[in-house]
């Protein structure tokens, strides 16, 4: 009689049991880390949220006053009310500036330690899932999953608070410089709106051909192991021009392939730094054309859009990490849930004399790996006294290590 064992991973117990049999649109694993490791995500938004936040406020009210202050004492000779105000807006101005260092410093430490945990939680899981699973019913590749799928989970930790915070500071950036100049920000946000889906674009072409450049890759390698491994065989009988030829095809292939991923990505990184002083020449060109145009405003705009620089280089990368990461969250998941092992319970045929027999002893056995595996092995009789000496022999494929496998069965 074959019964079947319940063994669910301890990471994913609760969210099991808390969203229900449908596995695949809940993503448990995703509650469940989430469930787990919350608090270390929530100190990691709070320091980026720090950062965006003074960040902008730091350029609007002190860079912003310093500047004014500055005019209205060059062109008017006019000075605050207050005699120290200059110096404590720079007072204040660095005092933001050193909080915002320490936020995005933290972000960094704390997505680090979240991404750690993640990883080493899910490897842990996995190795405990290798144990107990069905292995010949899944096409899981458990050193994928440990080596890029885990790896990739732990860096999608700070992509992630890359994501959010770029949007953010980009919709806030816009709304600043509204009050500042008004709707002739309009033709910016224009030019914004054509730049970054074509470095989204960009950014997604680059994905697809790692992936591609991933398979050419395998295949030099998997050559180079079949060459070292052969190598004797090769130098014999003389194959080395044959093997060069085919290992030199792959290797130009993969250069051609590095090559063009390379100047996609010099081609992101340049629409990234020629974003701001395009920005500024339709957005100041549109506030010349219409008014008169304020050095003020107009310093101040220059310094928010300097800031993009950070948020619209890092969202294309963000937004491809996360999505991988979703991913490999998913082929993850698949394996934890994948049906487990189960254990034969052996009953003793009643028709036999002695039920207490010392030695090893298979009566008519089938054996198989898994519950609907393939039958390896059939009809089996073999007996094997306790203290004998036996030896296994048969060709090979024969199934001498399959038999050899499952003599303690029970």
């Amino acid at each position: 009689m074959i019964t079947k064992t319940s063994w669910t991973s301890p990471l994913l117990m609760n969210a099991l049991s808390a969203f229900g049999s449908d596995k695949k649109s809940t993503k448990p694993i995703l509650r469940a880390l989430y469930k787990s490791f919350w608090g270390d995500l929530l100190k990691a938004t709070v320091s980026k949220l720090v950062w965006s936040v003074l960040l902008i406020f730091s350029i609007w009210f002190f860079v912003f006053g310093i500047l004014d202050f500055i005019k209205k004492r060059a062109n008017e000779g006019v000075t605050h009310a207050n005699e120290m105000y200059e110096f404590y807006l720079c007072i204040g101005f660095f005092a933001c500036m050193f909080i915002l260092s320490i936020g995005i410093q933290q972000m960094g430490i704390y997505s680090t330690v979240l991404g750690s945990k993640v990883k080493a939680a899910l490897t842990t899981e996995i190795y405990k899932k290798m144990i107990v699973r069905d292995a010949y019913g899944s096409k899981a590749d458990v050193v994928a999953l440990v080596a890029k799928d885990v790896e990739k989970l732990a860096e999608a930790c700070l992509s992630l608070q890359y994501l959010w915070s770029g949007i953010f500071e980009t919709l806030a950036v816009l709304a600043v410089t509204l009050t500042l100049l008004g709707f002739t920000i309009l033709p910016g946000v224009a030019l914004m709106a054509v730049f970054m889906p074509l470095q989204y674009w960009l950014g997604m072409i680059v994905a697809y051909r790692k992936k591609s450049l991933t398979v050419v890759s395998n295949r030099r390698i998997s050559l180079m192991e079949e060459i070292m491994r052969s190598i004797k065989l090769i130098k014999i009988y003389g194959w080395e021009s044959s093997f060069f030829k085919n290992l030199n095809t792959i290797r130009d292939e993969e250069s051609r392939m590095l090559n063009s991923i390379n100047t996609i990505k010099a081609t992101i990184l340049g629409l990234t730094f020629c974003l701001p002083p395009l920005m500024c020449l339709v957005i100041f060109g549109t506030e010349e054309a219409t008014g008169t145009i304020e050095s003020v405003a107009v310093f101040t705009s220059m310094s928010f859009f300097n800031t993009l620089r950070v948020p619209f280089s890092k969202l294309p990368k963000s937004l491809r990490d996360v999505l991988d990461a979703f991913s490999s969250m998913e082929r993850i998941q698949d394996f934890l849930l994948e049906p487990d092992l189960g254990i034969a319970d052996v009953k003793a045929d009643p028709t036999s004399g002695n039920h207490d027999h010392q030695g090893i002893t298979f009566q008519n056995a089938s054996l198989s790996y898994g519950l609907e595996g393939k039958i390896i092995l059939k009809n089996v009789n073999l007996n094997i006294p306790q203290g004998a000496l036996m030896m296994v022999a048969g060709p090979v494929a024969s199934g001498k290590s399959n038999l050899l496998k499952w003599y303690d069965l029970d």
